[in-house]
């Protein structure tokens, strides 16, 4: 029974892969965004605070969300305007901010690459 299941799985993927091959345009494309940095404004919604295990801190503005740190990262990055550091930014959910930051994605922004960048209140 897990021969059949393996050759089925085989057959599956090589028809894809065949299908693709074929016929390149048929293939999924990457979404494409406009990579130049912006400034916008929005509602503060919520603030996620895992950098300080390693993890990604990260604002979520108008449902877009912002990195703001990444666990012992020592790339350049912005900075938090208007607080004294990412735990106090908690404290103004629901306020208006500002960000300037880089797009890495459809609704996903970071304040990596550039000292200049930031979230302000």
């Amino acid at each position: 029974m897990k021969y059949l299941i393996g050759l089925l799985v085989a057959v599956v993927l090589g028809s894809a892969v065949m299908y693709y091959w074929l016929d390149p345009a048929a293939a999924p494309q990457p979404t494409v965004f406009d990579a130049s940095p912006i400034i916008f404004e929005g509602t503060l919604e919520s603030v996620n605070t895992g950098c300080f295990a390693d993890g990604e801190c990260f604002a979520m503005v108008d449902g877009k969300r912002v990195t703001l740190l990444r666990g012992w990262s020592r790339d350049t990055v912005g900075s938090v305007q208007g607080v004294n550091g990412i735990g106090n930014l908690e404290q103004h959910i629901g306020e208006t901010v500002r960000v300037y930051a880089q797009p890495v994605g459809p609704d996903h922004f970071t304040l990596y690459g550039d000292s200049e960048y930031y979230v302000a209140l």
